[in-house]
């Protein structure tokens, strides 16, 4: 099959309305074809968040000539090289792209926009980090959870092994209690609405992607000290939204409909920690 008709089949796949309720333009999306020959013949699909050099390898090392990640290739908002051109480390992950003829394709936009599992869509990102946590029980939305009483340790814990964490940052209590826990998205200093959402709905916790020192973690901080214990598991973006990718190995067969080898490429923690002694 070719590259092509696997990369049309997957972004078929999906419900392909974004948040604003428009159906995704192919002309203005994220999801672009960001290097490589369409027309080629595939034979092996990697999934994975970011297409970085060590994954990269890994294709090659399993002869796949289909990356599907999730995020930019080239470290910049909209995969533009025109300001690459003389970067050395550009240059060289442009040539082992190019000398074993693989092909990344970014599906974001796509994967975001709805997942159809039972009678529903969902983010097909938050779904697949739901299930690798096993939190379908606690699960009010894809961005919201109620638990019967979890010591914030304990999330802490699960979060770290199932998601092969070297570490996780935690704001606030981390002594509390979690009956109520939140996925808001990026908190990245626009975040009014987040803190009404807490207040307002009596939310103990926050699962961050990216989560800047002021605003919400500011509030954390507060609400901690006066009282009314809270808390930010700051787990990290790509360390997050990987097993969304990963969870594409369950379906992808489907879409495919021929024995193309699949393989999920952990992108890997982003972090590494040196803790105070």
């Amino acid at each position: 099959m070719l590259i092509r008709e696997i990369i049309y089949r997957t972004k078929s796949y999906y419900r392909g309305i974004d948040a604003k309720g428009h159906r995704i333009d192919d002309e203005t999306t994220r999801d672009k074809v960001l290097f490589g020959n369409v027309d080629l013949e595939c034979t092996g699909i990697a999934v994975t968040c970011f297409a970085s050099v060590e994954v990269i390898q890994q294709a090659i090392e399993n002869k796949v000539n289909l990356i599907i990640c999730h995020e930019a290739l080239f470290w910049n908002h909209g995969d533009k090289t025109d300001w690459l051109q003389d970067n050395t480390i550009y240059q060289q992950k442009l040539k082992l792209l190019e000398d074993h003829k693989i092909v990344v394709w970014r599906n974001h936009d796509y994967i975001h926009s709805g997942l159809h599992v039972g009678d529903r869509y969902h983010d097909g990102i938050f779904y697949g980090v739901i299930n690798r946590l096993q939190w379908e029980d606690y699960a009010v939305s894809d961005f919201e959870f109620k638990f019967p009483g979890i010591d914030a340790q304990e999330i802490s814990r699960q979060l770290i092994e199932k998601l092969n964490l070297n570490g996780i940052r935690l704001t606030g209590d981390a002594s509390m209690q979690i009956k109520s826990l939140i996925i808001p998205g990026h908190i990245m200093g626009n975040d009014q609405f987040i803190i009404e959402i807490m207040e307002k709905h009596d939310v103990d916790g926050i699962l961050g992607m990216e989560v800047i020192d002021y605003t919400v973690s500011e509030y954390i901080r507060d609400s901690s000290y006066l009282g009314r214990p809270r808390i930010i598991f700051g787990v990290g973006h790509f360390n997050f939204e990987e097993y969304g990718m990963e969870y594409m190995l369950n379906y992808l067969p489907e879409i495919v409909e021929e024995p193309i080898p699949q393989y999920f490429f952990q992108s890997g923690d982003s972090f590494t920690y040196q803790l105070a002694e």
